[in-house]
């Protein structure tokens, strides 16, 4: 746990740490370009040291490390006919195999290196870039977007994950720009191609059309109906996922929950729904999109009841909650006010980590 509690340190200590004041040029630079360059220094540093934890993690960190590294093992030994083979026989003829736009990579990827951990790294910078970016872009306070990510997402994303974090990068921080731009059919060529890589990557086309919904309280209140009723038919639900995305093995789950996450979801939008407006007058412009995500999410909770693995579906909307969160500060009037609840949010969260114990270690200490 030690390196996660130094990784929020440093990135901590830049943060705060000053912005020359003056340019080399001599000029004085303005409140608004010492505010980029602040988070721009911050974004890579912070998004840097992700990389290095999440590539250089020793196998036996993360529940499915160990268990992906033999799978990149069995493909280093396929032919690239039997690669070929499985992805033709999958969606040519119908066959029953599992996600084999995955196992294509890995293969393109051993052409430079059959090394394992040069593969998690691989899939660390294609991640952590693409987050740095999205961050840097789209939050106004990146400190507290990444504080949340290394205290409540970094289990999934960084540590267990390789087929959906590669999916998600492409679908959530990349899509995402496509959705801006209202560009339909290259968000659906990198979705359905991510979609051999994770399936599940299908449950966020509906977003491209509920990205504009104008939040209100009449969308809001067909919301908490639609997760009300999600709620009462979660098993009816899960069996239409079943059919869409491929969910036949996630069946009733007597191990342990996902009830921490559930309730700060349902929370988190208890109180979006209560400050809607203040949210969208005074955020930033991902504010409207950031809570019909953050609804969607809660649309698809009442899943993790029967299965916490079930989490899929819903991270890619819960991602948003790195930019929804912070604005959260814009309920206070004064800027003492917003500061202190942007430091009760990183305080709690680091809690919540620090309860949870997690483990680490690098790869070269073992």
């Amino acid at each position: 746990m030690i390196w996660y509690l130094l990784n929020i340190a440093i990135m901590t200590l830049v943060w705060f740490w000053p912005v020359r004041e003056y340019a080399q040029s001599g000029l004085l630079y303005t409140a608004e370009e010492q505010n980029r360059i602040r988070r721009k220094r911050f974004c890579i540093i912070a998004t840097f040291n992700w990389i290095i934890l999440s590539g250089c993690r020793a196998r036996w960190v993360g529940a499915d490390t160990q268990a992906y590294g033999f799978i990149f093992e069995r493909t280093a030994m396929k032919s690239w006919n039997d690669i070929l083979g499985d992805f033709i026989a999958k969606y040519w003829h119908g066959a029953d195999i599992k996600d084999p736009g995955y196992p294509l990579l890995e293969k393109i990827f051993q052409i430079f290196s059959t090394n394992y951990q040069a593969f998690l790294m691989a899939i660390a910078v294609l991640f952590f870039v693409m987050m740095g970016i999205f961050i840097y872009k789209y939050s106004t306070q990146p400190y507290v977007s990444f504080v949340l990510f290394s205290c409540l997402f970094y289990s999934f994303f960084a540590i267990t994950g390789h087929r959906q974090t590669i999916a998600t990068a492409f679908v959530s921080f990349l899509g995402i720009e496509f959705i801006r731009k209202r560009k339909l059919i290259p968000f659906l060529v990198i979705v359905l191609l991510s979609s051999t890589v994770h399936k599940s990557v299908i449950g966020f086309i509906p977003f491209y059309f509920i990205y504009r919904i104008k939040i209100n309280n009449l969308t809001l209140l067909f919301y908490w109906i639609g997760i009300i009723i999600a709620f009462i038919f979660r098993y009816q639900l899960l069996e239409f996922l079943q059919l869409l995305v491929g969910y036949e093995s996630y069946q009733d789950y007597e191990g342990a929950g996902a009830g921490t996450f559930l309730y700060m979801l349902l929370l988190i939008g208890v109180l979006a729904t209560v400050f809607y407006k203040p949210l969208i007058r005074y955020g930033g412009e991902m504010m409207q999109p950031s809570i019909n995500a953050l609804m969607v999410a809660c649309f698809f909770s009442p899943l993790l009841l029967i299965n916490p693995s079930l989490m899929r579906i819903v991270q890619y909307y819960s991602l948003f909650l790195l930019l929804l969160l912070p604005e959260f500060a814009v309920i206070f009037k004064t800027r003492f006010d917003q500061n202190i609840f942007h430091t009760a949010c990183c305080i709690a969260l680091i809690f919540l980590m620090t309860i949870q114990r997690p483990s680490y270690a690098f790869f070269f200490w073992g």
